[in-house]
């Protein structure tokens, strides 16, 4: 009996590392193709390209960390090699009812941050593979930063320094807080259904609404754990 048990573990165990899931493309920010390098290290071999559309990408669990930026292994037609980490988002995962009361916690530590001038808690909510986005949809205006980077950059938008060079953050942060000062109610989208960045798409949205504005909250599940991609309003 304890054979059996021991090799129906080992197939499922097999079945696991060998099934590989699925991710999709993030958009590029001109809308370039992806490269896949044989080696991340040298960069001197590219295999292919992914399109920056292209959806249902085999990825490995293998990732890499070269210069302070990750990597993480892929196949695509003929081709396995490597691709940088921030181009990809989980494929079609979708919220229950736990990782919705983790949402509230992300929107809550969000709040911390920017009403509290607290960044320890919204640099927690962030995925240590990706960075963030800050996007107005009002003025046009995108700002990435990435993970090892957004506490600076944020103290930076609470603060008065270096006001002029993140001057387009602040004013983001700003808008972000007055949104949040008012009650709003949640709503939890599949797939992005408003006009944003093609960098940003592909993540699962969640909509904050109050009488007067709409603000877009993107969530991006790995390992069954929601972080925060994108705030755009």
């Amino acid at each position: 009996m304890r054979l059996f048990y021991l090799l129906l573990v080992l197939f499922f165990s097999f079945n696991y590392l060998f099934t590989l899931p699925k991710c999709d493309i993030v958009h590029t920010k001109i809308d370039q193709p992806v490269p896949i390098y044989s080696d991340p290290e040298n960069k001197k071999e590219i295999l292919n390209y992914i399109p920056a559309s292209y959806q249902n990408l085999e990825f490995t669990w293998n990732t890499k960390k070269i210069n302070g930026e990750y990597w993480i292994e892929v196949n695509y037609l003929e081709s396995r090699g490597w691709i940088k980490r921030h181009f990809v988002t989980r494929k079609d995962l979708w919220l229950s009812n736990d990782q919705q009361q983790q949402v509230e916690k992300i929107l809550l530590e969000l709040i911390r941050t920017i009403q509290q001038q607290q960044v320890e808690p919204l640099n927690k909510q962030v995925y240590f593979i990706r960075g963030l986005y800050f996007y107005s949809r009002q003025n046009n205006k995108l700002f990435f930063t990435t993970k090892n980077k957004l506490p600076l950059f944020i103290n930076y938008a609470l603060t008065n320094e270096k006001p002029l060079k993140y001057r387009s953050l602040k004013n983001m942060t700003q808008e972000v807080n007055e949104f949040l000062k008012h009650d709003f109610e949640i709503e939890i989208l599949s797939k992005n259904k408003y006009q944003l960045p093609a960098e940003i798409i592909n993540f699962q949205q969640i909509v904050l609404k109050n009488n007067q504005k709409t603000m877009l909250i993107g969530i991006e599940l790995w390992n069954n754990q929601p972080f925060l991609a994108y705030v755009a309003f």
